[in-house]
């Protein structure tokens, strides 16, 4: 390759940033669309044109230089063209549970009141915001007919930043209080940080429940009569302050659904002033002037912290609290919002400097990426998800509780048996003692009877069986001999002997009888204490299950 003919490094590397630029998603970075106003007499009467539109690239040029962008949108034609390419897209995307956000931006007396607002009673003039609010309410029927438990709540707010301080356009709205004719009988409010979600927020601000589209009309109506205008050089009607125009969506389910999601989203429009050029607007009061230069310093700031954002890697710092105006729109730097940047432009030579200024900070907006999420209502959920878990552990407890119940049933029968049990253990046990009463007192009875046979001498002391026997056959011979008698006269002898005998036999009989009653009775005494140790045993288990 002729080294003549190469490009240059610096061209190579513009080229490659533009193509990585270009392939970052449009769902996911801040979507661009220029309008190009036809002429008028901001122009001057200069009708040479600057400006070429070919698609979505706009040629802006000179004599001296020329300039190519590519957006997504460029539009020349109607308000109802400008609708159905960006509003209904933030539309849905609301409806989806993102936070959206438009803010239009160009040089003053370049259509962006218009094409935000409009006229509200020529359909054909109709802006964008009143175009939104009507399809608002119109999707809102149809999704809740559709969905008979989905409830959708819409609230509006309206401010305008005047001099670097905010004015609440609706503050006047349901107080009661006669509707002021200009907008300096307005207070100022503060605007606060909100360091945990890290945002910012106006204190105070009123905020106004809408049902129809009638209300939410003659609020926006309402809220613009209030917004400072003024006469200048380039607009008849020119703003000299921001508005941001703000609608809160919030889709409920009644009763909450784990598998309908609840969600919140907001609408934000932003209308800013536009930048001025003394030389032009020919503002020889003090009042416009000082309005004219806190206007510009605002947009710088804002046009600054766009340039950084389009470019995070260089790692500038971005001024975002170098004015209200970035605070407030602190959501379109890279935030949770689905951003459009809506720059008008004029076609004229004559507004060549304010149109390619324009251009360049809405080609720098293309390369700021946002970080939009789904706002669901988590509380919601959580409250849904805890209801079902209160349910399921309720089920969960009824069952343990019938349960419980037939084990208490089963308790109850075996303590009933037990008890029954025990009766007749007591029972058996009291037998036992009135058994064991009557052998004692049989046997003392014995005992006395043997004790008063032993006094009377009518049993002998207890000797060996067979030596009373020999002593017994001995005797009445050795009586006999003694006495000198022969056998027959110791007849008498036998016959106590056999007496005797039949003594010793019956007393025989008695021991054996009271041994065999000792023995039945030792068995019966055992019986009845172990009997005892298991009714114990059993009270202690019972007065424990109880328990």
């Amino acid at each position: 390759m002729d080294p003549e003919c190469a490009p240059a490094p610096a061209e190579v590397k513009q080229k490659k940033k533009k193509s990585e630029d270009d392939d970052v998603p449009a769902d996911k970075r801040v979507r661009v669309a220029v309008r190009i106003r036809p002429f008028n007499k901001a122009d001057h009467g200069d009708t040479a044109v600057c400006i070429n539109v070919e698609n979505n690239k706009i040629t802006v040029a000179n004599e001296e230089r020329s300039s190519n962008f590519t957006y997504d949108h460029v539009f020349q034609g109607t308000q109802a063209e400008v609708y159905a390419s960006v509003g209904e897209q933030m539309l849905q995307d609301a409806f989806s549970g993102y936070n959206t956000t438009i803010f239009a931006y160009g040089q003053t007396g370049s259509g962006k009141t218009y094409s935000m607002l409009g006229v509200q009673d020529d359909p054909d003039h109709m802006g964008l915001l009143p175009r939104i609010c009507q399809e608002l309410f119109e999707l809102s029927q149809e999704l809740m007919s559709e969905d008979p438990s989905l409830i959708i709540k819409i609230q509006v707010s309206f401010v305008e930043i005047y001099n670097e301080k905010i004015r609440d356009l609706l503050e006047f709205e349901g107080s009661g209080r006669p509707t002021p004719t200009d907008a300096s009988e307005l207070r100022d409010l503060k605007l606060k940080e909100d360091k945990k979600h890290r945002c910012f927020f106006v204190d105070e601000l009123s905020m106004h429940t809408v049902m129809n589209l009638t209300r939410i009309q003659k609020l926006l109506q309402d809220g613009s009569a209030l917004r400072t205008h003024a006469l200048t050089g380039m607009n008849d009607i020119s703003s000299r302050s921001h508005s941001v125009f703000t609608i809160y969506l919030s889709q409920v389910h009644e009763p909450p659904s784990v598998m309908d999601r609840d969600r919140a989203s907001k609408i934000t429009i932003v209308d800013l002033a536009g930048s001025e050029r003394q030389s032009k607007t020919e503002n020889s009061d003090a009042k416009r002037m000082k309005e004219a230069e806190r206007i510009n310093m605002s947009l710088l700031i804002l046009g600054r912290c766009l340039s950084a954002c389009s470019d995070p890697k260089q790692g500038s710092h971005i001024p975002i609290r170098d004015s209200v105006l970035t605070k407030m729109l602190s959501d379109i730097f890279g935030g949770n919002s689905k951003t459009l940047m809506f720059a008008t432009v004029s076609p004229s030579m004559f507004n060549y400097g304010e149109s390619l200024s324009t251009l360049q900070y809405a080609y720098n907006a293309k390369k700021i990426k946002h970080k939009a999420v789904v706002n669901n209502l988590s509380k919601a959920i959580e409250i849904a998800e805890l209801k079902e878990q209160v349910k399921a552990l309720g089920r969960t407890l009824v069952e343990e509780l019938e349960k419980a119940a037939q084990q208490k049933e089963m308790l109850d029968k075996e303590i009933v048996a037990i008890t029954e049990e025990r009766e007749l253990v007591a029972s058996a046990l009291k037998t036992c003692q009135q058994e064991n009463n009557l052998l004692k007192q049989q046997l003392e009875e014995l005992l006395a009877e043997k004790e008063r046979l032993l006094a009377g001498g009518a049993i002998a002391p207890v000797v060996p069986a067979r030596r009373k026997k020999i002593v017994k056959r001995r005797a009445p011979r050795a009586a006999a001999v003694d006495s000198g008698l022969d056998s027959s006269d110791a007849a008498p002898a036998e016959v106590v002997d056999d007496d005797d005998r039949a003594k010793e036999r019956k007393l025989a009989e008695i021991h054996a009888e009271l041994s065999r009653k000792l023995h039945l009775v030792n068995p019966m005494i055992t019986q009845m204490h172990k009997a005892r140790g298991q009714l114990d045993s059993s009270a202690r288990s019972d007065v424990s299950t109880r328990s």
